[in-house]
């Protein structure tokens, strides 16, 4: 019997010891798994701790609407409440006021310029990678989008991308 089938078949008799024991089991089989996928975004064990908390929280509390995959329910939910930490806590925005040009003149606040952190991430960056996470995170525009602005191949795009995000976290965290 599938895990889904499962936990509606348990959920229905309302049986609390029965109940207790499946969360418990689902919680024992996927809490490693949560934590990996949350570590890939958070680097504070005590976060990843939490938030994979929030993640089988929420599972418990929503176990009736479940209708998808648990594993894929978990494993999304993980990397959603991950992505929407990073959100809220790290406010690091990559603009430096030279670079306004490339983002056709959008206007950007000055409560978003780290002049400090940018100065050094475009110190430390080839031109390329600096365009291409402007292009992308300020202007918004797909790695399509980019490829094409920048007469690249979009895999290429997409590669330098990535490897660039993670230089810069590397920087970030030397300094």
């Amino acid at each position: 019997m599938s895990e889904e089938k499962k936990l509606k078949m348990i959920l229905s008799t309302g049986k609390v010891e029965l109940i207790n024991a499946l969360f418990e089991e689902l919680y024992t089989k996927y809490k490693g798994l949560v934590c990996f996928i949350i570590s890939k975004y958070i680097k504070s064990v005590d976060d990843v701790v939490d938030i994979a908390q929030d993640v089988f929280l929420d599972f418990f509390n929503n176990a009736k609407n479940v209708n998808k995959n648990i594993k894929f329910y978990l494993t999304s939910s993980a990397k959603n409440k991950a992505l929407d930490h990073l959100k809220k806590y790290n406010k690091i925005t990559l603009v430096d006021v030279t670079d306004l040009d490339l983002l056709n003149n959008q206007s950007v606040s000055n409560d978003y310029l780290i002049k400090d952190t940018l100065k050094g991430l475009k110190d430390n960056l080839k031109t390329l990678e600096h365009n291409i996470l402007l292009l992308h995170i300020f202007s918004e525009l797909t790695f399509k989008e980019i490829s094409s602005k920048l007469n690249m191949k979009e895999s290429s795009v997409k590669t330098l991308y990535f490897r660039t995000l993670k230089k810069s976290r590397k920087l970030l965290e030397r300094r």
